[in-house]
């Protein structure tokens, strides 16, 4: 019976995949600063910066009023200062992932108003160079909640725009910092935790070019 029962859970799944419409989005930035002074025949390097991020998103929609997709997030940044003596490096990691779902209590043709839920999950480490020295920074772990309203509007069959309005939003994140540390020639780990809630509601920003993020996905 329970063999019976998986089956029959696992057809129904494949089936609503298989009828779902794909959408993808997503973002991907790279960003680089350096720089020299020179004078006369001495050349001094100036501190770097590396930065590169990609956050690919994919989903599914199950009807014209209900959605659920997973956002992939990958970081990565380096700084160095050569000015100093030794050398300074500094190198950054992270990787989230948040499986959301969007609900769209309004839809009128082009023009749609969504909610959407997710779920935050988060890491990061980092590490510091110093000469021939290397010291490993905390590690992060993060975990959160996030709602936020906006809206939508489709250019055709495959593109639609969609604005986050950051004016109403609520959200719960707790973050978590782990380093080991050596305290009279014992290891020790320390454990910073810290909680942020928030919600807002700002009809006074909603004019603004920082209250709403636009962005647009593909539909297959």
């Amino acid at each position: 019976m329970k063999r019976i029962f998986l089956l029959t859970v696992v057809t129904f799944a494949l089936a609503s995949f298989t009828n779902a419409q794909l959408f993808v989005g997503g973002e991907i930035s790279f960003g680089s600063t350096s720089g020299k002074v020179k004078s006369g025949t001495v050349t001094v390097e100036q501190p770097s910066a590396t930065d590169f991020a990609f956050a690919p998103i994919i989903g599914f929609g199950f009807s014209d009023n209900f959605e659920v997709g997973l956002e992939l997030s990958f970081m990565t940044s380096k700084e160095k200062d050569p000015t100093v003596d030794p050398a300074e490096e500094y190198k950054a990691s992270g990787f989230g992932l948040t499986p959301f779902a969007r609900y769209y209590p309004i839809k009128m043709d082009k023009f749609g108003v969504f909610l959407q839920g997710g779920v935050l999950f988060a890491s990061g480490s980092s590490k510091t160079t110093i000469g021939n020295v290397t010291v490993d920074g905390p590690k992060m772990s993060a975990v959160g909640v996030t709602i936020f309203p906006g809206v939508s509007y489709d250019l055709n069959d495959n593109i639609s725009l969609l604005a986050q309005i950051d004016g109403f939003n609520i959200g719960y994140v707790k973050t978590t910092l782990k380093q080991t540390v050596n305290i009279g020639g014992t290891d020790v780990e320390v454990k910073d935790s810290n909680n942020a809630f928030g919600a807002g509601v700002g009809l006074n920003e909603l004019a603004t070019t920082g209250a709403i993020t636009i962005g647009a996905v593909v539909r297959f």
